[in-house]
């Protein structure tokens, strides 16, 4: 803390873990708390700012990648060390031997965090990207400037609102919970290829009604609020968003989408009702593919030894655009200190140290559109794929696609093409982001439970069958300071698949049927939970 003011300071992961154990271990120090203002992003504070003292920033959120995994990024011989001691036996009353090879093993650590910061600033700098406290704002900041796009400027909220509305994320779906044999794809660089393609640009309206209709008629671009019937199908191509999930229904619908999936729904069925409304381009243009031919070129580039490491940044750097183009309005800013007269904050739990406020502004990288274009056409193209793969199609996530049978359209290893990844036997799927299977090429079992610690076929199956397993990390900064001045709080929430999950009518977002799932239609959804 007696860092100079601004010192940038940079922790790998220190927004779920150094940074907050620093706030709790102020907080019981006794004494007035120094005034900081941190942003926080999910769970995770993604950076703190302190009045007249350091900047502390998370270089996960710029090195979206472990530690381990960035190494040679500072050089082709540089790797993380290993303290040779197991991290749950790590204790103040260790001998003295193994208490100093914990201290070398963390000075390698910070030593090598600094070196990778540094390489990954030199490299920046000798190719014009521009780098900020985070990867996502690192490719607009650098977008922005080699495709000269200007901030984004809507003239009234209600239409930046009427657009947003379009932009949604991934589809992930189960399609068979049990197979044999799978055949996994995955799409090369799903985003980065959309980024190829023309998105809306130039002079903008919102409309409703009739010249909405006329404008979707006459194939202008934008985003249409309409009413469409869609016939059953294995994934019906209009996606909505209800109680936060992302439903690919079927039946009478009503949405916001943009013009290229309304026009893919025509092509497989649909019929418009109504179009109620809209917010319509002048024009298409590819602005954003030198952005990202220049990141894949500058990948091609680097020698054999980087690729995992700089190349997977690069990948992150080229990824991350999407989602940066569509950054939500609405911002939890977080003030540490003592805010009690300020009638902006209001308290967060019993804690006297932390106050929140609500900010709701459109970003300058608030190209919803250009996002909203750039999802649809990923989302379009696995809806392809998976029709293509019919009924033996067993799952998919974002840009993946399982099958039963060996896939033939669109295969190869260029961009935007469906790369084969192996196969896999004993495929077991309970829920979307829960599988298993045995992958025969590397001899093991791959398992896999989004938000808990499994590992292996056993921990899977007791987890899947309900059985509690230990979530991973601490609670957020919010959560924490419900508690009072506990600012670092770890997790001991333990998690099972509910009986639902396992037994009930629905797999996610779709409808059991035996081994199979089937699209829901539009009336089923008051059933989902």
């Amino acid at each position: 803390m007696a860092l100079p003011q601004g010192a940038q300071t940079w922790a790998h992961s220190g927004g779920k873990f150094d940074f907050l154990w620093l706030l709790d271990h102020l907080a019981k120090r006794g004494g007035t708390m120094p005034p900081a203002t941190c942003y926080v992003s999910g769970g995770s504070a993604t950076s703190i700012k302190f009045d007249k003292g350091p900047h502390l920033r998370d270089s996960a959120r710029l090195l979206p990648m472990r530690l381990a995994d960035t190494a040679k990024i500072a050089g082709e011989h540089r790797s993380k060390g290993d303290p040779g001691i197991p991290f749950e036996e790590f204790s103040r009353t260790m001998p003295a031997w193994q208490l100093a090879r914990i201290v070398e093993y963390m000075v390698g650590d910070v030593e090598l965090l600094r070196d990778v910061l540094l390489s990954l600033i030199e490299f920046a700098t000798e190719h014009d990207i521009s780098l900020r406290g985070t990867v996502g704002g690192s490719g607009w900041a650098t977008a922005s400037e080699w495709c000269g796009i200007e901030a984004a400027s809507f003239p009234l909220s209600r239409v930046y609102e009427m657009a947003r509305a379009g932009y949604k994320g991934g589809l992930c779906a189960v399609g068979r919970m049990e197979a044999d044999t799978v055949y996994r794809y995955d799409r090369k660089s799903a985003y980065p290829a959309s980024l190829m393609l023309p998105v809306p640009t130039g002079p903008f309206r919102g409309m409703y009604g009739k010249d909405a209709g006329r404008m979707f008629e006459k194939g202008k671009p934008g985003i249409y609020h309409a009413t469409v019937d869609v016939p059953d199908s294995l994934v019906p191509p209009l996606p909505i968003s209800t109680r936060g999930r992302l439903i690919f229904p079927w039946g009478c619908v009503q949405g916001a989408w943009t013009h290229l999936e309304i026009q893919y729904a025509l092509t497989k069925g649909a019929r418009i009702k109504s179009i109620d409304g809209g917010v319509v381009w002048a024009k298409e243009s590819a602005v954003l593919s030198a952005y990202a031919g220049k990141c894949f070129e500058l990948r091609d580039t680097l020698p054999e030894w980087n690729r995992k490491s700089l190349g997977t940044w690069l990948k992150f750097l080229a990824n991350s655009l999407t989602g940066k183009l569509g950054q939500a309005p609405e911002t939890r800013v977080v003030a540490i200190g003592d805010h009690a007269h300020d009638f902006k904050y209001r308290a967060v739990g019993i804690s006297e140290h932390v106050w929140s406020t609500d900010v709701w502004r459109i970003p300058e990288c608030g190209h919803v559109q250009m996002a909203a274009t750039l999802t649809a056409r990923a989302r379009i193209e696995l809806c392809e794929q998976i029709d293509h793969a019919g009924q033996a199609w067993c799952y998919s996530d974002t840009d993946s696609c399982f099958s039963e049978r060996p896939l033939t359209r669109g295969i190869g290893e260029a961009l935007g093409d469906w790369a084969f990844e192996g196969e896999g036997h004993d495929w077991q799927c309970a829920a979307p982001k829960v599988y298993t299977y045995n992958d025969p090429k590397k001899a093991r079992d791959v398992v896999h439970a989004k938000g808990v610690n499994v590992t292996t076929k056993e921990q899977w199956e007791s987890y899947v069958s309900g059985e509690k397993i230990a979530a991973k990390g601490v609670d957020t900064l919010l959560v924490a300071a419900g508690r009072g001045n506990e600012l670092f709080v770890k997790k001991t929430l333990a998690r099972g698949l509910s009986e639902k999950s396992r037994e009930g009518p629905w797999v996610g977002a779709r409808k059991r049927a035996g081994n199979l799932t089937l699209a829901p239609h539009v009336k089923d959804l008051v059933n989902l939970k």
